[in-house]
């Protein structure tokens, strides 16, 4: 019996991606899951959206980047609209339970919790993108919250962003088979160290002293971020 030649067909990912915020909102996990959608629609992957409405003149559903958002739940910040929120993302991923083989969850480890719950309910894979550091150990003070850290740790794969992550997910007690770490990138391309005259014209053409040390912050601003720290350091 001869053997058949091996395929060439490509299969195609399909990811349902799960974000708190997202544009017109904008932040520094907004802004990497606006260009790895990009990435993963150039590489044919097929995805759609998934964030909160947090301004009822946003659209529930648009294409952004020709990339369907879904925005669902009430905007206003109360344990109800947050109840709503959570149910509509149930509902929705149960919906459309046919579109997708991956939930990837981004941001806070609450929302890792909640995407690992639907993932195991809808029996999809799961990934959890963990950026936010000092949030994990709230979830150790009681049994109750234990209870949700050992939800957490169901996700397929856990990626942490930095080491002081990574630790606390350890530290937490979640299995480091589960834990990557995969730091945020930087596009090259974009972003590059001006040489002496490119500085200097550029200052010039924003008005800015030559000579001034001037110091740029691309993130929100709150708490958790160091700003503090760096305040202190700075006036000493």
């Amino acid at each position: 019996m001869q053997n058949k030649p091996a395929s060439n067909k490509v299969i195609q990912i399909r990811i349902a991606i799960l974000i708190d915020r997202y544009c017109p909102l904008w932040g520094g996990t907004e802004n990497q899951i606006r260009q790895l959608g990009q990435y993963l629609k150039a590489n044919g992957c097929r995805i759609f959206i998934v964030t909160r409405r947090w301004d009822m003149k946003h659209l529930p559903i648009e294409h952004i980047d020709e990339i369907e958002v879904f925005r669902v739940g009430r905007p206003y910040p109360s344990f109800f609209s947050t109840l709503s929120y959570t149910l509509s993302v149930l509902h929705l991923l149960f919906k459309k339970n046919r579109s997708y083989d991956i939930l990837q969850t981004n941001g806070a480890a609450a929302l890792g919790m909640l995407g690992s719950m639907f993932s195991l309910l809808l029996s999809k894979k799961s990934i959890a993108r963990i950026g936010s550091h000092g949030k994990v150990k709230d979830f150790t003070q009681n049994i109750a919250k234990r209870f949700l850290i050992q939800i957490l740790g169901r996700m397929d794969r856990l990626v942490s962003v930095s080491d002081d992550i990574h630790n606390e997910l350890l530290e937490a007690g979640i299995s480091g088979n589960n834990v990557v770490t995969i730091r945020n990138g930087v596009n090259e391309d974009r972003f590059r160290a001006l040489n002496d005259q490119e500085r200097k014209h550029w200052r010039r053409e924003h008005a800015l002293p030559e000579n001034a040390t001037i110091v740029v912050y691309a993130s929100l601003f709150k708490q958790g971020k160091g700003h503090e720290l760096l305040l202190k350091a700075w006036s000493e």
